[in-house]
């Protein structure tokens, strides 16, 4: 909504008092494509900050995920966090899905794998995936 965009445009001025080097969010419409016109909004004021689009990019239906990236790509969005398909399934159900991902973004843009990462899998991630950032909440020791 219109409020929770304000909102996060006055969060994103905080942020960036406070020194933050970069932020984490994603805007889709009621039809899971990227909310274009509110990301530019965000994005201009997040210029030289580094942006990461979050998870909600895997609520976009997977025969349109190629063509947002490049959106993301060419208005300067460096990182996608994703699962590559449901959270509620393991990531290493979407290890096919995520390399169509990583080739699509060519080095262009980082995709950095999330969601059900833990000590145990983060291994095999790297090495299935061959990237080098991980997003979990129980992957470091």
């Amino acid at each position: 909504s219109d409020l929770e965009v304000s909102i996060m445009l006055e969060d994103l001025k905080k942020a960036r008092e406070a020194g933050s080097q970069g932020l984490v969010y994603g805007l889709l419409t009621k039809e899971n494509e990227l909310d274009k016109a509110n990301l530019e909004r965000l994005l201009v004021a997040s210029q030289g900050l580094e942006v990461v689009f979050h998870m909600a990019f895997d609520a976009i239906p997977a025969e349109y995920q190629f063509g947002e990236m490049d959106w993301l790509i060419e208005n300067g969005v460096q990182r996608i966090l994703t699962h590559g398909g449901p959270a509620s399934e393991p990531i290493e159900e979407h290890f096919a899905w995520l390399d169509e991902l990583i080739e699509h973004a060519a080095d262009r843009i980082d995709i950095m794998p999330g969601g059900g990462i833990d000590l145990g899998n983060r291994q095999q991630i790297i090495d299935s995936l061959a990237v080098d950032q991980l997003h979990g909440t129980k992957i470091v020791f």
